[in-house]
């Protein structure tokens, strides 16, 4: 797992995986390891990880009960499918390791010490599959993310902006992206700092393939490449709206560079501030359709920045980045239970509290057909409760700011 193989060999353990050192039976006997094969399962993401092993006692148990029993306790019957797919058994073991060996890839677990600290805060993910440098994850990053299409005014925002981190003591954090996200990695490596590159897919599906040779620059000049899913895990539509929240995640504030309104870029700026990070974005003209999203930004509170003076210095305090998930909050919302609504708009409301949701992923979760979740959204958008943030893309409005779920 992160695996140089001594550890597995009994050897003397590596680095990433000095907790797991601490056993004395072979890696793939541990708890760990069957905590690492139920999280490959498609399908399972940190809640219905951690419900499966509370309710059948541990990981071991959980992935010993099979796909069935599994999509049963969940009550999630239409993920049978994908669990039976790929559900794991023995041939799994040996697979894992040699897709790990090949894409000389490490694993880190929530709990673990070298798991990246903000992200502890929040609480998840369970696991991490990191290619490069894991030390970067822990170093003090600013999340720098804006439009694939960005002119060369946009480019240049990017490169300044990086610089005024770097010499205030940051390294960044982006998307690996065409436009603004490649620009900020090539910058920080041109500034000599590090770069980490938060995937939208597993390890071995690098994306988009024409940012490859970025990709081995930023590992080459001791920065990562990150990931929550596991190697072997193709590019998808709704994975790149979820890697948008380790994008913030991973770092103690948010820049937006340029974005038009419904951009991923501010679907990150929205998971910061739901994480309690601060948000800046560098303004405009409103003729411009790519500054429209940070022009949104600024005017929902975001803050404005146009020298190296607007940002914090990496010693200073950038807002609540210890906070735990389940902070305060709860209170400041209305109950589900006391609000007039009918029980499919009910379970569509508990999805969206925990986080964005595409149409596709609201469809997935609630086993419903699309015409329904359709008229469920509009209802719903019309009576206030959610509000659309991107194409086919949904959040509860006005919900607290505490880290969403994974399903």
């Amino acid at each position: 797992m992160g695996l140089g193989m001594q550890e597995m060999e009994g050897g003397e353990a590596p680095t990433a995986l000095e907790d797991l050192g601490e056993h004395q039976q072979p890696i793939w006997e541990t708890e760990d390891w069957y905590g690492l094969l139920l999280w490959c399962v498609e399908g399972i993401g940190s809640a219905r990880y951690r419900l499966l092993v509370e309710r059948l006692g541990g990981a071991r148990q959980a992935v010993s009960a099979g796909p069935q029993e599994c999509a049963r306790l969940l009550g999630t019957p239409w993920l049978f499918d994908n669990f039976q797919r790929s559900w794991p058994v023995e041939s799994c073991q040996e697979q894992l390791v040699g897709q790990l060996e090949k894409g000389q890839i490490t694993v880190l677990k929530l709990g673990w010490h070298r798991f990246p600290a903000l992200l502890q805060a929040l609480g998840e993910p369970e696991w991490l599959f990191v290619r490069g440098d894991p030390a970067a994850l822990q170093l003090p990053l600013a999340a720098i993310v804006g439009t694939r299409a960005a002119r060369m005014e946009g480019i240049r925002w990017a490169q300044r902006v990086v610089g005024w981190c770097v010499q205030r003591g940051w390294h960044t954090v982006s998307g690996g992206a065409l436009g603004v996200d490649g620009a900020v990695h090539r910058a920080t490596i041109d500034r000599k700092a590090t770069t980490v590159v938060v995937m939208p897919a597993g390890l071995l599906h690098l994306a988009p393939r024409s940012q490859r040779s970025l990709f081995e620059a930023v590992v080459d000049h001791g920065g990562c490449l990150v990931s929550e899913h596991p190697p072997c895990r193709t590019p998808r539509s709704q994975l790149f709206v979820r890697r948008n929240r380790l994008i913030s995640g991973l770092a103690a504030f948010t820049v937006v560079i340029r974005a038009p309104l419904h951009s991923g870029a501010l679907i990150t700026a929205a998971w910061a501030r739901r994480q309690e990070r601060p948000v800046y974005a560098v303004p405009g003209s409103p003729e411009d359709l790519t500054t429209l999203g940070c022009l949104e930004v600024i005017r929902s509170g975001g803050h404005l920045i146009a020298s190296a003076e607007d940002l914090p210095r990496r010693w200073e305090s950038v807002g609540r980045v210890e906070s735990t998930p389940a902070a305060k909050g709860d209170t400041e919302e209305p109950r589900l239970a006391e609000l007039p609504i009918g029980k499919e708009q009910r379970a569509l409301m508990e999805i969206l509290r925990s986080g964005p949701c595409s149409l596709e992923e609201l469809v997935a979760e609630l086993g419903k057909d699309l015409g329904t979740i359709t008229t469920a959204v509009t209802q719903l958008v019309l009576w206030g409760h959610i509000r659309q943030i991107g194409p086919a893309l949904y959040s509860a409005a006005g919900c607290s700011r505490r880290y969403p779920r994974s399903p």
